[in-house]
């Protein structure tokens, strides 16, 4: 069962129990589309929370679990090729769509649309009320009609020589993403619509809010923050359950203005970055901990989370060696003159005595007419600011910090 869940609520829920007990399936799997083709990103909450809340909708559910692969795809994910990777990875199964009874009517704009029902049975879930218009026509109807069985027993690969469709009555569900997310971005907080955890990370995420709303209902739910030795000491657990490699603790007290610990990890793969990534969310939003910033994707090879005294850098192996961390911030190192990282953004603040000397020079600087002809312009604080900037600049290339994906 695909869907953005944004956000997820008890009307995903609902008629996939119904449909895994009518069609005697084994498990549900619930795939969160990451880029989805005919929705723009601005209506979609960031990936990381959407996955995160439907993690937390799907707590407890016996027979339900979530698979990635579309949200961790940097690009439109399309079913076609999600059936096709399931396929290679579960060969044996029969797979069953379940999709909304409108669906069929927008299904000819699918990519491969006739590639995808010879991958998967399809079920329509058919709420209450719903009629197909009369006379009502589409490019996938015949080929959906050819494949349409009576029973959910009939969906079977082997009987039938091919893949089936059966049409599934469930029940109304007076639920809409679409009005959730209307209601939190005016304060109302739906209590009832989904699991009060999935609700409390909204909030305190500030997702779905209003620019204009205030923060006084995200504030509510967060405590103080907690001790960060400990936060970091629960991360590496956290990490480390979840194969993250060569876990660091960087102890920053007393050292820097903006940080107590750096939290330094790597991942395997972009999915890897992605599964250790959201778990740094989990564990605050367990802990109800404010999530200041993030920054960068699983395939930018860096992904920081910010959590206040405690920021998170989870890796890829080429960018962790190359930005090195660790060297940067060890004991002997003076903060003054390392990278600073605040509030889920990478800047750069060296002490200018240190960017003069690289900078003054530059032979940008000495090409201008404006310096060759007035000589003294250099000691002016007008100029005093090029250096400065020049160094900004070099740094930023020097790590990378400009072009964060």
């Amino acid at each position: 069962m695909g869907g953005t869940f944004n956000p997820p609520h008890h009307g995903h829920i609902r008629p996939a129990r119904e449909a895994m007990t009518a069609l005697g399936l084994d498990r549900v799997v619930f795939i969160p589309t990451g880029i989805h083709p005919f929705k723009g990103p601005d209506l979609l909450a960031p990936v990381a929370h959407r996955v995160a809340m439907l993690r937390l909708l799907l707590a407890d559910e016996p027979g339900f679990s979530l698979w990635e692969i579309e949200a961790n795809t940097p690009r439109v994910s399309y079913t076609v090729e999600t059936l096709q990777a399931w396929h290679d990875s579960f060969p044996d199964e029969e797979p069953v769509l379940l999709i909304g009874a409108d669906i069929p009517r927008e299904l000819h704009l699918w990519r491969a649309w006739r590639r995808i029902l010879e991958l998967t049975h399809v079920c329509l879930m058919e709420r209450p009320g719903f009629v197909e218009p009369a006379g009502a026509s589409h490019p996938a109807a015949a080929e959906l009609e050819m494949r349409a069985v009576a029973n959910p027993g009939d969906l079977d690969r082997t009987r039938l020589g091919r893949y089936g469709l059966f049409r599934l009555k469930v029940s109304p569900v007076d639920l809409s993403s679409t009005e959730l997310r209307r209601r939190l971005s005016q304060g109302d907080i739906p209590r009832g619509t989904t699991k009060d955890a999935v609700l409390d990370y909204a909030l305190a995420h500030g997702l779905y809010r209003a620019s204009s709303l205030p923060l006084t209902l995200e504030r509510t739910i967060l405590k103080s923050h907690p001790e960060s030795a400990a936060l970091a000491a629960e991360l590496t657990k956290r990490l480390d359950d979840k194969k993250g490699k060569e876990i660091v603790v960087v102890d920053l007290e007393g050292r820097s203005g903006f940080a107590d610990h750096f939290v330094i990890v790597t991942g395997t793969s972009p999915t890897h970055v992605s599964t250790l990534a959201n778990e740094v969310l989990l564990v605050a939003h367990e802990r109800k901990i404010e999530v200041r910033g993030t920054e960068g994707l699983p395939e930018s090879a860096w992904v920081l989370v910010d959590l206040g005294d405690v920021l998170v850098h989870v890796f890829r192996q080429e960018a962790r060696e190359f930005y090195n961390l660790e060297k940067l911030w060890s004991p002997k190192a003076t903060p003054a003159r390392e990278v600073k990282v605040k509030m889920g953004h990478k800047d750069e603040t060296k002490p200018r005595d240190e960017a003069k000397p690289r900078d003054e020079t530059k032979p940008r600087d000495e090409a201008k007419p404006r310096d060759e002809a007035k000589p003294r312009d250099e000691a002016k604080p007008k100029d005093e600011a090029k250096p400065k900037d020049a160094a900004k600049s070099k740094g930023e290339a020097r790590r990378g910090v400009a072009t964060p994906e």
